[in-house]
């Protein structure tokens, strides 16, 4: 990407939908894997073969949940571009072994990039400690349109509820109906129901579960409707 920072990358990828949520998937995943091979050199009898590639897509729906299909990629190019702290070995396979490996190392790298980013941002933040709620709020709609037009898409971090706030203010949801908020709802509901079911198998911990437990908790689902909201409503 022209002009977008190696940690800018990490937060366009992982801003895109989550594996269990993509449609089509099985196709979208087989070009995904595709591309992963060409970069790495894999063809011919060393390709993933059909059953193969759909206990792979199996695996990934049961385990790889929480990521994005476009963070294996970026996973396979950092790995490459040598930005992993410990490189990962490839023996001419590309398979679920080697996958789980990349996205072990991309989690740490995943981290310090979200940090880096935040540290970044506060420091070019204005000071609003003594300004009133609606000057804030302007301040941070125009920060997500100046983000917008830079990256061509949305933040992962960001205050939606005081964004929201400030559109609703303005006027810009004066066209949504009643309905088309509570479908949103209804779907944001129903994922997080099922995003909690598979976090709470994969807890190997009581923090872990207790943070499984607290995935769907309302003011999770709301601020993701409104995030949902204010991208629909900014691509209109």
């Amino acid at each position: 990407m022209n002009g977008v920072s190696v940690w800018q990358q990490v937060e366009i990828a992982a801003s895109n939908p989550k594996i269990m949520y993509v449609k089509n998937i099985r196709q979208v995943f087989a070009q995904k894997i595709q591309l992963c091979c060409a970069m790495l050199g894999v063809n011919g009898e060393r390709m993933p073969k059909p059953e193969e590639f759909e206990l792979m897509l199996g695996f990934a729906l049961d385990y790889w949940f929480n990521y994005r299909i476009e963070e294996i990629e970026l996973a396979v190019k950092l790995n490459l571009a040598g930005r992993f702290e410990n490189e990962v070995g490839f023996h001419g396979y590309f398979d679920i072994k080697f996958i789980s490996s990349l996205l072990k190392e991309y989690d740490r790298f995943k981290q310090k990039a979200m940090q880096e980013l935040t540290r970044k941002r506060l420091s070019e933040a204005p000071n609003t400690k003594h300004e009133p709620d609606y000057i804030v709020n302007s301040k941070l709609y125009d920060g997500l349109i100046q983000f917008r037009e830079k990256t061509g898409e949305l933040p992962q971090f960001w205050d939606w509820d005081r964004t929201y706030q400030h559109m609703e203010e303005n006027g810009m949801f004066d066209s949504w109906s009643i309905d088309e908020k509570k479908s949103i709802y209804d779907t944001v509901k129903k994922e997080f129901a099922c995003g909690k079911v598979k976090a709470r198998i994969m807890a190997g911990s009581i923090s872990e579960r207790n943070e499984a437990d607290d995935i769907d908790n309302e003011t999770r689902i709301n601020t993701e409707c409104r995030r949902r909201v204010i991208e629909i409503q900014l691509s209109k």
